[in-house]
């Protein structure tokens, strides 16, 4: 029966081959602008494991968060989804008691995951798969903010200030950090 260790190598010798780099359960890999973010989360029980797919953008994540350096993580990254999200289903998991299942993730890293990076190499494809995300829509406003520091840092400072007004109009928790991200796009 395969441990969380087994899958973390399997993991890190097909990811380190195209150029990422591991520390714990996560891998990064610089390219142009952005990190590309893959961690491993174990299941609350431990007796599974899934696959969290990110992009992380300093330049974004500076005019959305302010001053200081946030670490690059799956958390922090400005497009962040579960690999279930790209193989047409919400939520993937892989049981640890199939012998085959670290086979299987790398299998479905690169099937699914590796695809999306090459995708995701310019801040107007970041902008469009942030877009098309299911609940870009819904109440949850982050998503948004970060689309509108993109398009700020596109140069379309109109539609960020658009983005970010929708959202303060419509108060709740992210006001707040919709008014300091305007703030921000202000002064530069």
């Amino acid at each position: 029966m395969p441990t969380v260790e087994h899958v973390v190598r399997a993991v890190d010798g097909a990811l380190k081959a195209i150029g990422f780099h591991r520390r714990g359960k996560s891998w990064t890999r610089r390219t142009g602008e952005f990190h590309h973010v893959v961690s491993l989360q174990v299941s609350k029980g431990g007796d599974s494991v899934t696959l969290n797919i990110g992009v992380f953008d300093r330049a974004c994540d500076q005019l959305c968060w302010g001053e200081g350096e946030r670490s690059i993580s799956d958390v922090n990254c400005i497009f962040a989804e579960k690999i279930g999200y790209f193989a047409g289903r919400t939520d993937v998991w892989w049981k640890l008691d199939n012998g085959d299942t670290p086979a299987i993730v790398v299998n479905a890293l690169q099937r699914q995951a590796i695809p999306v990076f090459e995708r995701l190499t310019t801040r107007e494809a970041v902008a469009d798969a942030l877009e098309q995300q299911p609940d870009f829509g819904s109440g949850y406003a982050l998503p948004r903010i970060y689309l509108a520091c993109l398009k700020a840092l596109l140069g379309d400072r109109t539609e960020a200030l658009r983005l970010l007004s929708d959202i303060e109009t419509a108060g709740g928790e992210w006001a707040k950090r919709a008014a300091d991200v305007e703030k921000r796009i202000g002064e530069a």
